[in-house]
């Protein structure tokens, strides 16, 4: 699965048009395709840099240029995108969705968890963690990358019409 993300992956960073868009298949712009897009490149940068996967002794996919080259294309789209403001439900769906994967990326904050003992019943806390969170990725509070800071939930979201 990885080696075909990362060849579609390429092939979208090799049809990015000058615009800074993906066109479809018949050469239009599908607009909620380009937020699918968005999610997509950002979502496959970590997996291709990192040294092993979990549960995993080595990591067969590590590429150090697809990295790069896939952040490169996601931020040119990003700044596309979020000069947009969606339209109708689909479209606002996905608008609302990939900018918070794209954060999530930028920032490596991937996961944000309660520890254990607080989110879990007594008779919970002997299970194995690897089913309560994924091996490896930041817990609060911890969290936060780069910035420091974990994304706070949002009560409202809008666009500049």
């Amino acid at each position: 699965m990885a080696a075909s993300a990362k060849r579609q992956g390429a092939y979208l960073a090799a049809h990015l048009s000058e615009a800074g868009l993906f066109p479809d298949s018949d050469g239009r712009l599908d607009w909620t395709g380009q937020w699918v897009e968005l999610e997509a490149l950002a979502n496959l940068t970590g997996p291709l840099s990192v040294e092993k996967m979990p549960h995993s002794a080595q990591n067969r996919h590590r590429d150090r240029a697809a990295p790069k080259k896939f952040q490169t294309t996601t931020e040119r789209l990003y700044k596309v995108l979020t000069g947009r403001a969606p339209s109708g439900a689909t479209e606002k769906a996905q608008g609302v969705q990939a900018p918070v994967g794209v954060a999530a990326n930028l920032s490596e904050l991937r996961q944000s968890v309660l520890p254990i003992p607080v989110a879990k019943g007594k008779f919970e806390q002997d299970e194995n963690p690897l089913f309560y969170g994924y091996p490896g990725l930041l817990k609060p509070p911890m969290a936060g990358g780069r910035f420091g800071i974990a994304p706070v939930s949002a009560s409202r979201i809008a666009w500049d019409a």
